[in-house]
Order: C-alpha cells, then sequence, then structure tokens
C-alpha cells in the first residue's frame, strides 16, 4: 500500500489523475525498485503486476521463434508497463529488461482490472497512453527499416533522455547494437561520428548528452510523431 499519494506526481500518467481516481488506485500501489537487467515480464507468461516508473527506463523487446530480438519500443516515466492486461490479453507478448535502474509503483493486474471497471476516466488515461506506444512501436518499425544507423542511434538517445530526464544514462555498444538491430561496429561508427560533432560524449558504460538539438536534427521526423501524439492526447 503507498503510504503517500504525492509519488504519484513521480509517474506523469499518474500525476495527471482526478482526486478520485488518485484515490482509487493509491491503496493498491506499492513501491518497487527496478535494478538494472531485471526483467519484468517474459513473452508469453501470464502477467502478475504492471508498473509506473517513477525513474528509469524499460526496454520492450521483441523476439521469433529463432530467438533474434530487437526492442520495439521504451518506457519510463511518461507512461506505465502493462498495456496487454487492460487489453485483457492476460500473457506478455513481448519480453520486459530494466534498461536504467530506478523506482517504481506497482499494482497487481488484478487490482489494475479492478480499477479500470470501477473508473472509466483511469481506463481511458491508459488506453490513450497503450495507444500512444503502438504509434511509437509503428516509428520504430519505419526507422529500422528506411534510417541511417546514424539517425537510429540519435532517435534512441533522444527517447531514453525524454525517459530518464537527465543527460546521462547507462548505455554500452553491445546492448545498444542488439536494441536497435545492427553490428556493432556500426553502432560504434555512429557514436564516433556523434562524438565528432559534439553531439555526445560516449563513456564506459554510459553515455552523456551534449547537443539535444544535433540529435533532433539527426533524427528528423523519425523521432517526433510518438512524442506529440502523447502531448496531444495526455495532459501536462
Amino acid at each position: 500500500m503507498l503510504d503517500d499519494t504525492k509519488a504519484l506526481a513521480g509517474n506523469m500518467l499518474l500525476a495527471t489523475l482526478s482526486r478520485a481516481d488518485a484515490a482509487l488506485v493509491s491503496p493498491w500501489l506499492e513501491n518497487f525498485e527496478m535494478i538494472l537487467q531485471k526483467e519484468l515480464y517474459q513473452t508469453h507468461q501470464s502477467i502478475d503486476f504492471a508498473y509506473f516508473p517513477l525513474g528509469g527506463i524499460c526496454s520492450v523487446i521483441a523476439e521469433n521463434a529463432q530467438g533474434t530480438r530487437v526492442e520495439t519500443g521504451l518506457i519510463g516515466r511518461e507512461g506505465f508497463v502493462g498495456i496487454p492486461i487492460i487489453l485483457f490479453a492476460e500473457k506478455a507478448s513481448s519480453r520486459i529488461i530494466v534498461q536504467a535502474p530506478g523506482r517504481a509503483l506497482r499494482m497487481s493486474s488484478t487490482k489494475l482490472l479492478e480499477a479500470i471497471e470501477l473508473s472509466r476516466s483511469f481506463h481511458k488515461l491508459l488506453l490513450q497512453f497503450a495507444h500512444v506506444f503502438s504509434v511509437q512501436v509503428t516509428q520504430a518499425a519505419i526507422s529500422n527499416a528506411h534510417n541511417t544507423i546514424q539517425q537510429r542511434v540519435a532517435r534512441w538517445f533522444l527517447m531514453c533522455q525524454d525517459r530518464a530526464d537527465a543527460r546521462e544514462f547507462p548505455m554500452t555498444h553491445e546492448f545498444l547494437s542488439k536494441m536497435i538491430d545492427v553490428r556493432r561496429a556500426g553502432v560504434t561508427d555512429a557514436l564516433a561520428s556523434l562524438e565528432g560533432i559534439y553531439a555526445i560524449k560516449a563513456l564506459r558504460n554510459r553515455v552523456i548528452i551534449l547537443d539535444r538539438s544535433i540529435l533532433e536534427e539527426i533524427a528528423g521526423g523519425s523521432y517526433s510523431v510518438a512524442e506529440k501524439e502523447y502531448a496531444r492526447l495526455i495532459p501536462a
């Protein structure tokens, strides 16, 4: 049970709740520590909890029968992990791991289903985020198919910075190459290029954003579509 409802403000979805909705969900939320590389969901496994990050980043990873994995989306404090619950799908369609550590509030799947039955406005909010996330996944597919590695890396850094709400966050060449499904050598070249124009500083196991405007220019339209849809549907 959540002792202090002020903690809701740390998650951008929960921060928009009406007083009635906040009072409804608060007793069913509990603090949870998201540890680096912790697996929150496994593909095709039943879902026990939904997570509302207050910090940190979760990677949503699709995988095929051959074991190939690629990141299809990122979720942080702007949303929640557990979209299949509100769609009554019961099982996870993707693997979800903690990419950057942080705190979260979690709610059991049973209580989340009860909450959306009791509050249409809460259900609507979560469905709106589900829509925005589907736009993000679509844009990731377009980016992976048509953008250069440098553009894809720039887009990924911008999305990570949005969710980390900081200029610095964890990153390794190997992890990034797996997330955007390119060879490690391609990632190394893209990082060197971005460092050369002073957009980023790549250090051991982390990256620092030096100039966001350069990354936005390089990423182009591949970055802004889902973000604009979020701003349109979900109040600040």
